[in-house]
């Protein structure tokens, strides 16, 4: 059975699906973590959330965004990928993949749960 029909204006946001290449060193032997682009791909984005909890008693707040995409049969997406959104014109954004779930059915459209990845991380 068919899943109700993709509807292609929703998908607003040009995406860039990374994955994490083997670690190389710098000059000082340091290891250096490097992104490879597996898939760039346009994207729905439904609001973005916060979570609040505290870490040794000081608050940290994690936010969330889930992006839709179609299913891109050349790519397999996994817990770990990235996604880098530079769709506002002011600020890129990195989110990490922490789920997926298959939204269609047949898995035809993917939601990506991710979270925020702050730029002074490197990860």
């Amino acid at each position: 059975m068919a899943g109700k029909p993709i509807n292609p204006g929703a998908y607003n946001r040009r995406i860039t699906i990374q994955q994490e290449s083997p670690v190389t060193s710098d000059a000082f032997g340091s290891a250096v973590p490097t992104w490879g682009t597996v898939a760039q791909t346009w994207a729905s984005l439904a609001p973005k959330t916060r979570q609040w909890t505290k870490v040794d008693g000081q608050p940290i707040v994690h936010r969330q965004a889930h992006y839709c995409v179609r299913r891109i049969p050349s790519v397999a997406l996994h817990i770990g990928m990235r996604v880098v959104d530079n769709t506002e014109a002011d600020a890129t954004q990195t989110w990490s993949i922490i789920d997926l779930q298959d939204l269609a059915g047949a898995r035809r459209e993917i939601l990506l749960v991710c979270q925020y990845v702050p730029p002074d991380t490197g990860v």
